[in-house]
């Protein structure tokens, strides 16, 4: 599941832009085979943001 989310602010000179991000995965595998142990379970969650400033003389 990802979501995302950004905006920005422009003026002659000037540009502001700020984008949010959360993903998170899951998934499950076997370290040895299926009749010896049971599956591993893993979830991965990230939190990203890219803030980007421009100036243009």
């Amino acid at each position: 599941m990802r979501y995302s989310l950004g905006g920005g602010f422009r003026r002659d000179r000037l540009s502001l832009d700020l984008t949010l991000a959360y993903d998170q995965r899951s998934g499950s595998y076997y370290t040895y085979g299926p009749d010896y142990v049971d599956p591993v379970r893993e979830t991965t969650t990230a939190y990203r943001a890219l803030f980007t400033v421009a100036y243009r003389p």
